[in-house]
């Protein structure tokens, strides 16, 4: 269900610019496919309580439970991700940005406080083993 917007552009489109790519133009939107790409297919419950934040997770087969942060605001938020009976000692970070084409950050020693800061208009995938 949560994947569903991101299905309905097409490939390639010069006539209307709504394709993922428009000539020799990468949209953003491509670099989506790349987030999902890394996330989990049994969705677990996740939660935001912050205005303009979204929150999804998901185990993968592998046994990772991967978290995808969305922030729409326009400045960048600090939050706490909290893991419930767990505090993960590192994460792999991705991040999709204005900076950030779905970039890995590599791997990143997990806050204790669980505090991170998304950037504004961001995606951020962090991957648990």
């Amino acid at each position: 269900e949560d994947v569903w917007m991101v299905n309905q552009w097409v490939i390639s489109q010069r006539s209307t610019g709504l394709g993922l790519i428009n000539g020799f133009t990468i949209r953003p939107t491509l670099y989506t496919f790349r987030m999902y790409k890394h996330f989990g297919d049994q969705q677990v419950y996740a939660a935001s309580g912050v205005d303009n934040v979204t929150v999804y997770a998901a185990q993968r087969d592998d046994g990772a439970l991967t978290v995808m942060v969305v922030n729409l605001g326009d400045e960048e938020q600090t939050v706490t991700l909290d893991i419930a009976g767990t505090t993960p000692a590192e994460a792999e970070v991705w991040l999709l940005d204005k900076d950030h084409n779905a970039e890995s950050l590599g791997v990143q020693p997990w806050p204790a406080d669980g505090l991170v800061t998304l950037p504004e208009q961001s995606v951020t995938l962090y991957m648990i083993q």
